[in-house]
């Protein structure tokens, strides 16, 4: 087999769809995305093989029913005629019905009527008029699928009947098996989306909850940083804590400078926080200044010790 080089396999087709699905695929989608496409190609295959199965089912089915045209006869007496019925077509799950020229029914094996889960075989002793208009039905039926097989006496000069048959239950069950492996794909499809769309819900949900306990946390220290310059004012208004005009002066101003530093602060949250989902731009900025003003924030609200 010759093999590609790097440049040929980037122009097959297969190498092309492969770069229009990319984009629409993510890591989360390799797993599930690998299996389903082995279920897609187990499909095609059990496909293909359901018909090569089909095909010898319906040779088999056609070699039997020739073989039983065969050694059916206008000239057998009903003894011969029940032998055959007994050790040839009683064997048999095909289903069978052998008439006369006119297509009226005279014998029948494996003819089942009733809901599909609730199927009961026509019994060849009833006669009854529903009975034999089901069967009629089924010679319709089963020559459009098959073409019957005319039964002719010994010497072959005269047609006496004919034999219909339908698909044998080989033939039925392996017609469903693609529809089963259709099914089967379908459910694992949804089975699959059902459990991505719960994880992206949760996903979102433990994002949003995270996103509020960090809005919670980045807006308390400033926040708490102005509680507590307001109740050092009160502080320095109390007659237990007399204080120098010039003194109370310069206080008031490092306490204004502080507060104005913390809705300074607030104000760049609340600005972070607004331009959540939008795409982030790069700018310049001096770090050493950012990291001056951050031990500084910091550092008049670390406790101080000896």
């Amino acid at each position: 087999m010759k093999r590609l080089n790097e440049k040929q396999f980037n122009g097959t087709w297969f190498y092309r769809l492969l770069m229009t699905i990319a984009p629409f695929l993510g890591k989360s989608f390799i797993v599930p995305g690998g299996i389903a496409m082995g279920l897609v190609l187990y499909t095609l295959y059990t496909r293909d093989m359901v018909k090569k199965l089909q095909d010898d089912s319906v040779n088999v089915t056609n070699t039997y029913t020739e073989l039983i045209r065969a050694a059916i006869s206008e000239s057998m007496n009903n003894e011969q005629m029940n032998v055959v019925f007994d050790e040839i077509i009683q064997k048999t799950n095909i289903p069978i019905i052998i008439t006369d020229t006119a297509w009226n029914p005279l014998m029948w094996k494996n003819i089942h009527s009733g809901p599909l889960f609730f199927r009961k075989e026509v019994p060849q002793q009833d006669t009854s008029p529903h009975a034999m208009n089901y069967i009629r039905k089924k010679v319709s039926i089963f020559s459009s699928i098959y073409d019957p097989k005319p039964l002719y006496s010994n010497e072959g000069a005269s047609r006496f009947g004919y034999l219909v048959f339908g698909k044998s239950d080989l033939a039925r069950q392996l017609s469903m098996l693609p529809v089963y492996a259709i099914c089967l794909v379908f459910m694992f499809f949804i089975m699959v989306y059902i459990e991505f769309r719960s994880i992206r819900v949760t996903e979102r949900s433990n994002l949003w909850v995270g996103l509020a306990k960090e809005t919670a946390h980045q807006l308390g220290t400033p926040i708490s940083s102005l509680m507590g310059w307001i109740e050092y004012i009160k502080t320095l208004g109390s007659p237990d804590a007399p204080v120098e005009p010039e003194e109370y002066v310069k206080q008031i101003h490092k306490i204004c400078d502080n507060m104005d530093n913390d809705i300074s602060r607030l104000g760049k949250i609340t600005n972070r926080f607004s331009r959540i989902g939008s795409i982030p731009t790069l700018t310049l900025c001096d770090i050493n200044s950012i990291l001056e003003e951050s031990i500084i924030y910091f550092k008049s609200r670390l406790p101080l010790s000896g």
